[in-house]
């Protein structure tokens, strides 16, 4: 699911958090853990991005 707010923007109006379009939860950038929604107490799950040659990548963990 998208996490951008608006086109672009991932961070609430102060900068701090990265808030999700989706439900409005907020996440600290660091560490993905969420401090605001309905996943609060949880995290985000990171992903292995990867870019060469203008190609982008990612690498899903199959849990």
């Amino acid at each position: 699911m998208e996490l951008d707010w608006n086109e672009g923007d991932f961070f609430t109006r102060e900068q701090d958090y990265l808030i999700c379009a989706t439900h409005g939860a907020q996440y600290e950038p660091h560490t993905g853990y969420c401090v605001l929604g309905p996943c609060q107490g949880k995290r985000l799950r990171p992903i292995v991005v990867n870019e060469q040659n203008g190609l982008v990548s990612i690498t899903l963990d199959q849990h």
